[in-house]
Formats: C-alpha cells, sequence, structure tokens
C-alpha cells in the first residue's frame, strides 16, 4: 500500500542519517523496523579537571605504537560497491593496515554523571555516549555528535520505538572495554567490546571540533571502514609492529 511505502522510504531515510551498527542490527534487521540504526559506546578515560586549551596536551592523542591489520572476506562487506574488492571472488580476503595499537588489558568503560561530562579526549565523549544510552536521554545522546549531525540524531531518537529499543540493548550492557584505537585520516578509531564476546566488537569514529572531541557516523558509507567494521565481526584484527 502507500502508507507501507511512505513507511519503509522513511526508514531508508532514518538509515541513511544514523549509519550502520551490528548491535542495533539485531534487533531491527525487520520489515518495517529501523534495520541499522547508529551505536553509540562509552569509554571513560583518566581526565584532568579544568577546560582544555585547543592544541593542549590534555586534548592529544597519543601516538600509536604500531599498525593493526583488518582483513575481512568480499561477501562480509557492507558496502555494495567497495572498490577495495573491485573484481575479487566472494571469498577472496580484502586486508587494510592502520596506524593503531592493541590495548592490554583492555580499558574498563565507567559510566560518567551528565553534569560531569568531559569531552576533551575520544575516550572521554565515548563514556558520555554510553552513559546517555544507558540514561535513554536523547539529548545527551545528540550532545555528542560532531555538528553536522546533531540534529538529525536528536530527532531519531525521540522517536519513541528507536528510544524504547535501545534502552532494551543498553539496559543488558552492563560491562564495555576498549581493547584497540587507530588513526584513519583525520579520524580517531577506538575499538570496543560488549561482555567480552567476539561477536560484540565495534568501532567508534571520532573527530575533534575545537576543544571538544564529537562522535560521527560520516565513515559508516567509507570503503576502509567497512573493511574495518566487517574484520571485528570476525575478530580478523591483528597487531604488527
Amino acid at each position: 500500500s502507500s502508507y507501507l511505502l511512505g513507511r519503509e522510504n522513511a526508514i531508508r531515510q532514518k538509515n541513511l542519517l544514523l549509519g550502520g551498527c551490528p548491535v542495533f542490527g539485531e534487533y531491527f534487521n525487520k520489515p518495517l523496523m529501523f534495520a541499522k540504526v547508529g551505536c553509540l559506546c562509552a569509554l571513560l578515560a583518566a581526565c584532568a579537571l579544568g577546560d582544555a586549551a585547543p592544541g593542549s596536551a590534555e586534548n592529544q592523542v597519543p601516538a600509536m605504537a604500531g599498525h593493526l591489520i583488518f582483513e575481512a572476506k568480499v561477501r562480509e562487506l557492507t558496502q555494495p560497491s567497495n572498490h577495495l574488492a573491485a573484481g575479487q571472488r566472494e571469498a577472496a580476503p580484502v586486508v587494510v593496515s592502520l596506524s593503531g595499537e592493541m590495548i592490554n588489558p583492555p580499558i574498563e568503560v565507567e559510566i560518567v554523571p551528565k553534569g560531569s561530562v568531559r569531552r576533551n579526549t575520544p575516550e572521554a565523549t565515548s563514556a558520555s555516549d554510553f552513559s546517555a544510552f544507558k540514561a535513554s536521554d536523547p539529548d545527551w545522546i545528540a550532545s555528542n555528535f560532531a555538528q553536522g549531525e546533531k540534529e538529525a540524531m536528536g530527532d531519531n531518537f525521540r522517536d519513541h520505538m528507536v528510544l524504547e529499543k535501545s534502552h532494551e540493548i543498553f539496559d543488558h550492557y552492563q560491562r564495555k572495554t576498549i581493547i584497540g584505537r587507530a588513526r584513519y585520516k583525520e579520524f580517531l578509531l577506538l575499538f570496543v567490546n560488549y561482555h567480552d564476546w567476539p561477536a560484540h566488537l565495534h568501532a567508534e569514529a571520532y573527530l575533534q571540533e575545537g576543544t571538544q572531541w564529537k562522535r560521527t557516523n560520516i565513515l559508516n558509507s567509507d570503503d576502509t571502514f567497512d573493511v574495518v567494521t566487517a574484520a571485528l565481526k570476525t575478530g580478523q584484527m591483528k597487531s604488527h609492529r
């Protein structure tokens, strides 16, 4: 019917705005549901008190100790025209290397109160994101995103169905760790895990806006990021110095 077609088109627009996320995909990959809803995760890093100035040591991302190798098969990629897989068979491996490092032991994520939010590092913003989802607070969720995505994120998570489902999901996530990080273009990627389950590895992308780091979904259509996220799902991430 015309109503269903209109509803499906609206869902496609929301998917484009929010990007893909394997956590939400487990629940939303159904007809007339949000198949891929952008997922926000969290990590609390040790932060000094007070405001940080642009370029100060407090805002600097540590130098990476080596490289991380990501490998995924062509059939595991989500971008239909990923140029890195051009001309290859479905079972062929696609490999990318990024400046990065594994973190061992992993860093435990902690919940941060809304009034104590810090965004001077990607880790601090990630902690705010996770805390916002645990609190089911749409405005807080949106505030952790880059300026160009903030309004759309707020609008979408004010949708009752989306917010209710995100609450259901994150209510079950009582433990989260960061297991690695990498640089890609102007972005800093954090690799996080839920419940120590290999199938729950996810990549979070951050960019710097002035004195703050903000979450972004802009890489969800990037071919290299596609390989990275596919490799995380199958545990095909290795450290190389």
